[in-house]
């Protein structure tokens, strides 16, 4: 073999490695109908699944706890979720890994004020966190709400 064909065989090798539309992997990826999910949105809309091979299903949860639950149904493959489903999911025996891509920003500290809100009826007096201490309040555990409020 001369010089010429082992180069050209040699570079073709990462070009046979590469994935291509027809070898993608099948992905069903969660995502909250909230601000958390909007990394699978953008990721689905500029074409980053495909780029890198995967052909991703977009299958939509109302939040993190929702997705976790999906999850467990065999209903996704993957979710990206707040923090605090991983530990919540553990807890409950499910078999799963986490991948933490963000910690210790103001924006992503459990007791920022920056990331949560509140949503009250008109006239109930809560303009702060503080104003629900001795009240009753409903949130979803393993979620971000449930955390916040600890």
């Amino acid at each position: 073999m001369n010089f010429k064909l082992k180069f050209l065989a040699l570079a073709a090798v990462p070009l046979l490695a590469a994935p291509s539309v027809s070898m993608a992997q099948d992905l069903r990826v969660g995502a909250a109908t909230n601000i958390g999910g909007m990394v699978v949105f953008v990721a689905q809309d500029k074409g980053f699944f495909a780029k890198n091979g995967i052909n991703a299903k977009v299958v939509t949860r109302n939040s993190g706890p929702a997705l976790t639950k999906s999850l467990r149904a065999g209903e996704i493959d993957f979710a990206p979720a707040a923090f605090t489903n991983l530990p919540a999911a553990l807890e409950r025996g499910m078999n799963l890994r986490g991948v933490v891509g963000y910690v210790g920003s103001s924006y992503s500290k459990s007791t920022s004020d920056r990331m949560i809100g509140i949503a009250t009826r008109p006239g109930t007096g809560i303009k702060t966190i503080a104003d629900l201490k001795g009240r009753k309040v409903g949130v979803a555990f393993g979620g971000t709400g449930d955390l916040y409020l600890r």
